[in-house]
């Protein structure tokens, strides 16, 4: 009997296995080995999207046959008899379940089962959190991070840009779990607003967009010329300076030359120890230039990698200029020829304008030949018979020039700008004689060579050649143009073969009347000029209007390829510049970014000069405006405006022409885009050259102004 009970114990036991289903069907009689279900982690899911999920088993004898035997399934989803989790969840959480599997085995089939857990996550999303502002030259990073959805993310820009020496990394997710992160890091090489987009997409192929926003603060360090024309006791006055900055809100040193009837005649007067502040998150400093001929407060946009824009904040004095990083260098001892803009007033206060050119050999003035407008009487051309050059001081940039035209001699002081960019800004400094601003720049051929022709204005592509800007003054008011001119390299302003736009179209604000001026006609390069017998860059112009030539015809000096300088020799005294145009056709991609901008050359005391931090976020249609104002109302502080714009549907594409509207429709601004290395342009980057044609609240402005704004 002893050895009977273990048996019994054993059928006992074997009996009770065939009862429970565990026992005898996980061990089938025959087939590879016991049924199981892989405990793999089933993949996560968001509401709305479709689900799939295939349970795996091993063992018994198939086919299988799967159910869900306790808990249940998420919302939207069933199980199939192959083992298929799928459908569309509706419901997000944690959903706990157990799946049986029968395999196909007779007399009894073996069954298993196992616990299993379906995560339902809310849908990605991706906040817009502050990101922290940065300065040009310092380290920068700030993290953003996505949420819900599956990981692991991917992060891209999918609008706008990042400033210039910043990058976007995706990271991985970090080991002991959490979300993968991005990060937005580098050293900050432009200064502004910049506003983009971030998309994140996670593994099953969600996808969430926030718009962001990164101020990047300027640094106001190294040497600066500074070209500034403005009104005093309701009389223009102008000056050009240099001055050296620390860095730590301290001018150090300094010169500055001041001219006009607002002001007096005082050249070559040094800087006192001034200030200058620079918060950081703003792209505005303040500084107070001090000298014996007047204490000055300004604003400016600093940019970081072109010119910024200034804006005289005194009670009393308003204005607007230009400040340039600085670089000395010496003028070229040998052969040289330059072409020069100038603008400013006669002795009685009334506008004056010119343009020419000049050629110099051991820094003497040998021969060239300049047009002028005295207050709507042009001289014709004029010749520059002689003259001297010096070079610059070392440690301020500035130089002397004289010319002697039809047997007057007129003083200049001229300051270096950038070695990469030789541009000279001048000042008169003849106390009885016009006082004007004066930019000069080096011809990139022609003159001396003769090698300018028709052919140095031409250009091929849907786009326009140059950017065309002028600026006067009648009895009315301000007269200010900004448009687009098309040149075929034979003598004729004509989009023939192009299209069946206007070769020379403009939009004008005269006084608060806009107009649009749509012009055909015929250009020369003039062969001679004056005592030189080759072709210096002064080009005689033809304007026509439905083939008629029009009233004052204006007179261009060449600098380069589609470039020069524009004097009228209209009532208005116009002066202005063109400059190259590229990248067209254009569209909304065109102008995504951030803005840098302000007035140039206001020619009257009654225009409210401006200086704008402004910006086209991503994906186009708003353009955005924090400014401030100095006028015959006073200085104003930080004032915003929004709008919308687009571009216009004859003109935008071909000449990147779009108006800004007040959110009801009233226009305020008519802007182009500007070409790669012209004025308003930075960091190879396409900026803006614009009119207002009303004001902020739609109304017409009487006063209009001219606008640069570089990216």
């Amino acid at each position: 009997m002893k050895g009977f009970k273990p048996f019994l114990y054993l059928l006992l036991g074997c009996l009770v296995c065939a009862i429970v289903s565990g026992c005898a069907g996980s061990v089938p009689q025959s087939g590879p080995g016991a049924l199981l279900i892989a405990q793999i982690p089933l993949a996560q899911g968001v509401p709305g999207l479709s689900y799939r999920q295939l349970l795996v088993a091993s063992g018994g004898t198939q086919p299988y046959t799967w159910s869900v035997s306790d808990g249940t399934l998420p919302p939207g989803l069933s199980i199939d008899t192959n083992g298929i989790i799928s459908g569309t969840p509706t419901m997000t959480g944690t959903f706990n379940f157990t799946v049986k599997v029968v395999d196909s085995q007779t007399p009894t089939a073996a069954v298993q089962t196992q616990p299993f857990s379906i995560m339902i996550n809310p849908v990605l999303s991706l906040a817009s959190t502050p990101l922290a502002s940065g300065l040009v030259g310092n380290p920068y990073s700030a993290g953003l991070v996505a949420a819900n959805g599956v990981q692991p993310y991917t992060y891209v820009v999918a609008f706008g840009s990042l400033p210039g020496g910043l990058t976007l990394t995706t990271n991985m997710p970090p080991m002991g779990g959490g979300p993968n992160t991005a990060t937005i890091s580098g050293t900050p090489t432009d200064a502004g607003v910049f506003n983009f987009t971030i998309e994140a997409s996670d593994q099953l192929g969600e996808v969430a967009t926030a718009a962001f926003s990164i101020t990047i603060t300027g640094r106001l360090q190294g040497n600066y010329t500074m070209t500034f024309n403005g009104y005093a006791n309701n009389q223009p006055f102008y000056f050009v300076s240099s001055f050296v900055a620390d860095g730590n809100g301290n001018i150090t040193s300094g010169v500055i030359d001041q001219a006009g009837p607002g002001a007096g005649t005082s050249p070559n007067v040094p800087l006192m120890p001034s200030t200058y502040t620079l918060p950081l998150g703003s792209t505005i400093a303040n500084m107070h230039l001090i000298s014996s001929v007047g204490n000055y407060a300004f604003s400016i946009v600093l940019s970081s990698t072109g010119d910024s824009q200034v804006l005289m904040t005194n009670a009393s004095r308003y204005g607007s200029g230009v400040l340039k990083k600085q670089s000395t260098f010496a003028l070229p001892p040998n052969v040289a020829s330059y072409a020069f803009g100038l603008f400013g007033s006669d002795t009685g206060g009334n506008p004056y304008a010119g343009a020419g050119m000049f050629q110099t050999s051991s820094l003497s003035i040998t021969a060239g030949v300049e047009d002028t407008n005295d207050n709507g009487t042009a001289s014709g051309e004029l010749s520059i018979t002689g003259g001297s050059v010096t070079n610059p001081d070392p440690s301020t940039g500035r130089g002397t020039l004289s010319l002697d035209v039809n047997g007057q001699t007129y003083n200049y002081a001229y300051y270096t700008t950038s070695m990469l960019m030789p541009q000279l800004l001048a000042i008169a400094t003849d106390a009885n004689a016009p006082q004007t601003l004066v930019t000069v720049l080096p011809q990139a051929s022609g003159g001396i060579t003769g090698s300018f022709s028709n052919n140095s204005l031409t250009c091929q592509g849907p786009g326009a050649c140059s950017v065309i800007q002028l600026n006067g003054l009648t009895s009315a008011g301000p007269d200010v143009s900004v448009g687009a001119v098309t040149f075929d390299g034979m003598g004729n302003l004509t989009r023939q073969g192009i299209d069946s736009l206007p070769g020379y179209f403009t939009d004008e604000n005269n006084a608060g009347t806009a107009s649009q001026n749509s012009y055909g006609g015929t250009y020369n390069v003039d062969a001679t000029c004056g005592t030189i017998s080759s072709a210096c860059g002064r080009v005689t112009v033809t304007l026509t209007d439905n083939g008629q030539p029009i009233d004052h015809q204006p007179v261009w000096y060449l600098v380069s390829k589609n470039e020069g300088f524009v004097v009228g020799t209209d009532p208005a005294a116009t002066s202005g510049q063109f400059l190259p145009q590229t990248g067209g056709p254009f569209t909304i991609a065109s102008i995504l970014g951030a803005y840098l901008g302000g007035t140039l050359t206001p020619v009257s005391q009654s225009v409210t000069n401006e200086i704008d931090v402004a910006g086209t976020p991503p994906p186009g249609g708003i353009w955005t405006s924090s400014y401030y104002t100095n006028g015959p109302g006073g200085p104003q502080g930080a004032q915003r405006f929004a709008g919308t714009y687009a571009f216009d549907s004859t003109y935008g594409r071909a000449f990147g022409r779009f108006t800004v509207t007040t959110n009801s429709g009233q226009p305020v601004l008519v802007l182009y885009v500007a070409g790669t290395g012209s004025a308003g342009a930075t960091g190879n980057k396409a900026g803006l050259l614009g009119i207002n044609v009303g004001q902020y609240d739609g109304t017409a402005d009487p006063n209009p102004r001219l606008s640069v704004y570089s990216r």
